[in-house]
């Protein structure tokens, strides 16, 4: 079975121990544990598109 990832961080707050690279990390170890394929994994880094952003104001 093919599985997608989809890691996001929406805030700055959520970055610390939840880093998209650890989502992603856990999202592919569970995937293996499970046997599905992963097709492709998506991220979107919100929290710092945020943070530069608002320091062009």
């Amino acid at each position: 079975m093919k599985a997608v990832i989809f890691a996001r961080v929406s805030s700055k707050d959520q970055e610390e121990g939840h880093s998209i690279d650890a989502q992603t990390a856990k999202m592919q170890n569970y995937c293996t544990q499970k046997g599905f394929n992963v097709a492709k994994a998506y991220q979107e880094q919100k929290a710092q598109q945020l943070a530069s952003a608002s320091s062009l104001r």
